[in-house]
């Protein structure tokens, strides 16, 4: 898909994306660094 501005252009490629039901995530350990995420406190 391209996309042109005047003498500007943006191409880029459209995929498909498969995603993976999360069902199958729940048996998978986290990695180390999850434990240790601490989210921001909103403003």
């Amino acid at each position: 898909m391209s996309v042109t501005h005047e003498t500007t252009r943006i191409t880029w490629t459209i995929r498909p994306v498969i995603y993976l039901p999360m069902v199958h995530r729940q048996e998978a350990e986290l990695p180390a660094c999850a434990y240790g995420f601490k989210p921001h406190a909103s403003d």
